[in-house]
């Protein structure tokens, strides 16, 4: 369904990803009309604000983990700011690009929604810029691998990386190349023995993984900068462990509970059936005394209901037939 007061794009069909930019205008009528214009190389070395160069699945797929990673990591650096597609105005008379991720420092509001970026304005200064190269078109190569570099070296960007998309990428073409200034010039990183670039100004191992995804990990820490989607599974399989872990320490207390519970248990029963049969050997003896009739004073009738030891009681059964008195029985060990 049209909306009103937006005119459709004439747009050229085309197979291809990333041939065309896609310019906004108003026409006579005040109708934003959106044209679409076979990619050059003009046009992407001198854009205007709004244009947008079509970009495939697999191009957004590589930049949105890296600008996750890279906003969570310098979030808490005052005035750093990831931008993506971010119009920049370089300074009068210089040519504005949109880079598809720089790291830029020292402005104001980095979270603010803006579609263009002043430098000269707002005293930012371009620290890092990442590009994906689309090597299905050589004007866009041409763009990442020639101009570019020339250019962000005259503007004083220290990192200059380029990412290489395994499903574009040519059989001479790396994963990563990665670009360092020195002395005004850009200098090609080797990789070092973990396959690992230094980024020296944002103080980052950065590295691609078997998948293609860049890989960027603290030089200080050795720490991994996780997506928040990794991050969020992370915490999530971390809580999931706390809970497990608590809900096995109250099993197990309730076990121990239950253990010392039925250990006191035995004890009572063990102890009643102890006292059962102290009480039906203190009965059986003083039943025999008074078969044998031998003299019973309530005292004697006390110390044998008195008696806890059992195998005592057993012993003066055994030997009250032998006795003439209950002194003499007491007598028995």
């Amino acid at each position: 369904m049209p909306i009103p007061g937006i005119a459709p794009a004439r747009r050229r069909r085309s197979e291809t990803v990333g041939e065309c930019v896609l310019r906004p205008s108003i026409d006579a009528d005040g109708r934003v009309v959106v044209e679409e214009l076979p990619l050059t190389l003009d046009l992407l070395l001198n854009p205007r604000e709004g244009d947008q160069v079509t970009q495939s699945n697999e191009h957004e797929r590589h930049l949105e983990p890296l600008i996750d990673r890279l906003r969570r990591f310098l979030e808490r650096r005052r005035g750093w700011g990831v931008f993506s597609d971010l119009l920049i105005h370089w300074g009068k008379g210089l040519r504005k690009n949109s880079p598809d991720v720089a790291v830029i420092e020292g402005i104001g509001n980095p979270k603010a929604a803006r579609g263009s970026l002043d430098l000269a304005k707002e005293g930012g200064r371009v620290r890092a810029v990442f590009e994906v190269v689309s090597t299905s078109t050589a004007s866009q190569r041409e763009k990442d691998e020639e101009h570019n570099l020339a250019y962000y070296a005259r503007r004083g960007v220290e990192d200059y990386v380029l990412f290489y998309p395994p499903e574009r990428r040519g059989s001479e073409d790396p994963a990563l190349r990665v670009y360092s200034l020195a002395g005004g010039v850009y200098e090609e990183q080797e990789a070092n023995a973990q396959g690992r670039f230094l980024m020296r100004t944002l103080g980052l191992w950065l590295s691609v993984g078997e998948d293609g995804e860049p890989i960027l990990e603290v030089v200080a820490t050795g720490e991994r900068l996780l997506r928040s989607d990794e991050e969020e599974a992370g915490r999530r399989e971390a809580e999931r462990r706390v809970a497990e872990e608590a809900a096995a320490r109250q099993e197990a207390e309730r076990q121990v509970a239950e253990e010392a519970t039925a250990r006191q248990e035995a004890e009572r029963r063990a102890a009643d059936e102890a006292a059962a049969r102290q009480a039906a050997l203190a009965k059986t003896l003083l039943m025999v005394v008074e078969n044998r009739g031998l003299p019973l004073s309530d005292d004697a009738r006390q110390h044998i209901l008195d008696c806890h030891d059992s195998s005592r009681l057993e012993r003066w059964i055994e030997h009250v037939f032998k006795v003439d008195t209950l002194d003499d029985l007491w007598k028995v060990a």
